[in-house]
């Protein structure tokens, strides 16, 4: 009874499991083992080194018998010793091949290649970079590291292509074929290689001519720092600073003539930010420059002819502010101007020159005071809203006042008065669509009264200057506004 009471089932069944695992994976563990072991570094450089051993000791012995001998003629050579001659020789000329004769040719000699070739690649000693095949023009006498020009070199004279005072102290290169650097075909002197790049301060010439091309800053084979780049007819194109090969800071643009175009700050190669643009020697642009083109100032524009097209200030690029504009370079427009708009009071002009609105403008348009020419002569003054006549305005023919008083959209409306051709009141009163209508007073040439009342829709000086009532068949007539007028009265 106390063994079974102590007796634990769930221990001995873990114990069972264990022994049984330890049966099953025992041999693989050994296995395993024994692979690492044949693996390992350590147990193959020891195997190799055995085989070495017994090899370089079954070599050193005699041979034992003829056979193991090559016989030529008389003589006999051990076939041990011509197969570790042979393995040596072939050893030496692969070395030979790899090293002796790169580094003896790179010590001691020039090599000479094409530049840009595979040759080129990782190649380290002293060369001649040749510019083709046919033809071919020494384009860099020096050294190459890693297949890069660095280092010390000796200048290669172009005809024409002088160096700086005091030598060549870091190799030259020239452009023929390859990619040094630059658009043109040239030769560089007085600076620096890094990676086949020209770096530092040096002088591009133009190849085979006594021409700069440019002077100045370089950085990874561009154009950087403050340097002068000219023409190929060797005027001077532009000096300033650059950056990664394009304008930028500050600099000043020339034309081909070496004429100023523009002074003041580039970014990535055009100008931008404050500056002064010039044309023929004449001050056109002064203002914040965007992207190449005046976005704030004020500019001188001219049309594809080279005439001035507007003259003034601008704002985002668009006429805005005072200015004036020209059509075929005649006077077209004076006055103020909002996003490229007529805006505020301004002066429109004909083609003659003479005058065809004076006053204020809304976008675009005739809005509030103003004064309305034809051939020179003023044909209304007052108000105008959305280019219209409206308001309140007179009205003129041949130089004489004929109507003052409301209008809309250029027709009479509401109170109003006429006038006859001698200037005199003829009708002060009530007007709709052009025609008086409602009260009104009518007066002959002499300013006397001839009727006051009510008048429905008659006939103005407009429609045959008819004032009479009930009788619009007389405006379709062709009676003059005289006779118009006595017949009226006579009818009263």
């Amino acid at each position: 009874m106390n063994f079974f009471s102590n007796f634990d089932l769930g221990r001995a069944f873990a114990l069972l499991i264990k022994k049984i695992r330890r049966i099953f994976v025992a041999p693989l563990l050994m296995l395993y083992r024994k692979i690492l072991r044949f693996i390992s570094p350590t147990n193959i450089v020891g195997r190799v080194s055995s085989d070495i051993k017994g090899e370089v000791k079954e070599i050193t012995q005699k041979p034992k018998s003829l056979k193991e001998y090559f016989r030529f003629g008389d003589h006999y050579i051990a076939k041990k010793l011509v197969f570790v001659l042979t393995l040596l020789l072939m050893l030496f000329m692969v070395f030979m091949a790899r090293i002796g004769i790169p580094f003896i040719q790179a010590r001691f000699f020039v090599k000479s290649m094409v530049i840009n070739t595979e040759e080129m690649l990782g190649y380290t000693g002293r060369v001649e970079l040749l510019s083709g095949y046919e033809n071919p023009v020494v384009l860099f006498e020096g050294r190459l590291e890693g297949g890069q020009i660095q280092g010390r070199g000796e200048p290669v004279r172009l005809p024409g292509a002088p160096g700086l005072p005091g030598g060549f102290p870091d190799g030259e290169c020239t452009q023929a074929a390859g990619n040094c650097m630059g658009r043109r075909e040239v030769s560089f002197t007085g600076g620096d290689f890094l990676m086949n790049q020209y770096e530092g301060n040096g002088i591009l010439y133009q190849e085979g001519r006594n021409q700069i091309l440019y002077e100045g800053g370089f950085a990874k084979g561009l154009y950087h720092g403050v340097g002068r780049l000219y023409y190929d007819s060797g005027t001077l194109q532009y000096e300033g600073s650059f950056a990664k090969g394009a304008y930028e800071g500050t600099g000043k643009l020339y034309d081909p003539e070496g004429v100023l175009v523009y002074d003041g700050a580039f970014q990535q190669g055009a100008p931008h930010g404050q500056g002064k643009a010039y044309k023929g020697g004449r001050l056109t642009g002064d203002g914040e420059f965007k992207a190449g083109s005046l976005d704030t100032g004020n500019e001188v524009r001219f049309d594809q002819a080279g005439r001035v097209l507007y003259e003034g200030q601008i704002a985002g690029g668009l006429y805005s502010g005072q200015g004036v504009l020209y059509e075929n370079g005649i006077l077209l427009y004076k006055g103020g101007f909002a996003s490229g708009r007529y805006e505020g009071t301004g002066a429109l002009y004909g083609e003659d020159g003479s005058p065809v609105y004076e006053g204020d403008f809304t976008q675009g348009l005739y809005n509030g005071s103003g004064r309305l020419y034809e051939e020179g002569e003023l044909v209304y003054e007052g108000e105008f809203a959305s280019g219209g006549k409206t308001g309140t305005g007179r009205i003129y023919e041949e130089g004489r006042l004929v109507y003052e008083g409301g209008l809309s959209q250029g027709v009479r409306e509401g109170r109003g008065r006429e006038y006859g051709e001698d200037g005199k009141l003829i009708y002060n009163g009530g007007f709709s669509e052009g025609m008086r209508s409602g009260m009104g007073k009518v007066y002959d040439s002499g300013e006397r009264l001839l009727y006051e009342g009510n008048l429905k829709r008659t006939c103005t000086r407009e429609r045959a200057s008819c004032i009479c009532r009930k009788r619009e068949s007389w405006c379709t007539r062709g009676i003059s506004p005289r006779a118009c007028t006595r017949a009226a009265a006579n009818s009263f």
